[in-house]
């Protein structure tokens, strides 16, 4: 677990301490969500479990915003993802020609979502029922769970 520093920031170059700073905290971001993953995976408490994965979720918000930070930085950064998300879809194509076709317009579906600044919706795959459900639920809820969270783990 990262819990210090794994370089001395005083041999970085001034102009790429930034950089580092966001690149290290992305690897610590990355680190929180396996830990608290595994742990919600070991317990039997279903409440300890979903806190687990909530903040597990709350981390991987954190990972976006370092990277959109490191992106607007770092110039290199943006045409590597791109070259390597290519990467990945060409291997898929011809493993997969017709799974590479789904996750290209799944991929395309989030992305224009994503640029339209909307999040993701846990009801896209559920049935206009349960969808109505859900959000009264959450609706009725959420902010309880956040104060049940604050009482237990404090602020």
């Amino acid at each position: 677990m990262l819990s210090t520093i794994p370089i001395d920031l005083k041999l970085v170059k001034q102009e790429n301490i930034d950089k580092e700073i966001l690149r290290l905290s992305i690897i610590a971001e990355l680190d929180a969500v396996s830990l608290y993953e595994q742990m919600a995976s070991l317990t039997q408490n279903e409440q300890v479990k979903e806190v687990l994965l909530d903040i597990a979720k709350e981390e991987k918000t954190h990972i976006g915003e370092f990277q959109a930070l490191l992106l607007r930085l770092d110039p290199e950064y943006a045409p590597e993802l791109v070259a390597g998300k290519k990467e990945v879809m060409e291997k898929e194509a011809a493993m997969n020609p017709r799974k590479a076709f789904e996750n290209a317009l799944a991929d395309q579906k989030l992305l224009s979502r994503f640029e339209e600044g909307k999040p993701a919706d846990p009801t896209e795959n559920m049935s206009p029922e349960d969808a109505k459900k859900w959000w009264e639920e959450h609706n009725k809820n959420k902010d309880n769970f956040k104060t049940a969270v604050k009482l237990r783990l404090g602020p």
